[in-house]
């Protein structure tokens, strides 16, 4: 009697305490090492026809770019457009983080309200 109320013990502990709790310092990891990674990016020139015009074809360096997505090649290229370049990413290997977008208020309001104009979506 007493052996099997420990083993039900043990199971509910497990299934209650430890699992979660993996998993909640696991996700806590990756979204630390993803903040990480956009603070660092951050700081990354940006990307122009200038930084590589003399580079020869391969791999030229990190850069930031901030587009649209415009089209996807394949299961892992897409191009990105800025409104003057359109620039190919390879994505093989890569994990893509969806961010919110922000609504847009009335740009003649002089009033911004920050609970109306920020997400309440978590990057996915």
């Amino acid at each position: 009697m007493i052996a099997g109320l420990v083993v039900i013990t043990a199971i509910a502990g497990v299934f209650y305490f430890l699992v979660p709790g993996i998993g909640a310092f696991h996700v806590r990891r990756r979204w630390r090492r993803f903040r990480r990674q956009i603070v660092e990016t951050s700081g990354r020139r940006t990307l122009r026809y200038g930084n590589f015009e003399r580079a020869e074809e391969g791999y030229v360096g990190h850069f930031r770019f901030i587009g649209a997505l415009e089209a996807i090649q394949g299961s892992d290229t897409v191009w990105v457009h800025d409104g003057t370049m359109s620039v190919s990413a390879d994505l093989r290997g890569v994990s893509v983080m969806l961010l919110p977008s922000i609504s847009q208020e009335d740009p003649l309001d002089p009033l911004e309200r920050n609970e109306d104009v920020l997400p309440d979506e978590m990057p996915v």
